[in-house]
């Protein structure tokens, strides 16, 4: 036959060994759930966009202009353009415009 502990509250016992029952699951289930969300906000991420043309000939400005102008094109609201870049940086600007106007071309 099983005796009950002395103490003011028959079952604070049960529910000690239930607590701890339910923490050590817990335990175990962070270090999972932690890698899982890294994997998920590592895939989900911004990834460099590159364009699908080869653009090695032109200078460092007119492919950032054509990547984004190209990824402007791509987009349903908003424009990705960098107007300080744009207005005085002459290459950055006709990239731009170059990207645009072939990645419009290319959604169509």
């Amino acid at each position: 036959m099983y005796a009950w502990p002395m103490t003011s509250d028959p079952l604070s016992h049960v529910v000690e060994n239930l607590s701890d029952a339910r923490q050590e699951p817990l335990i175990s289930m962070k270090k999972p759930s932690l890698l899982l969300l890294v994997v998920i906000l590592c895939a989900c991420a911004a990834q460099k966009k590159e364009p699908n043309v080869n653009l090695g000939g032109y200078p460092p400005e007119f492919r950032a202009g054509y990547i984004d102008g190209c990824e402007s094109a791509k987009r349903t609201v908003g424009q990705k353009k960098d107007e300080q870049r744009f207005k005085r940086e002459p290459q950055y600007a006709t990239g731009w415009r170059d990207g645009f106007d072939i990645c419009s071309k290319q959604k169509k």
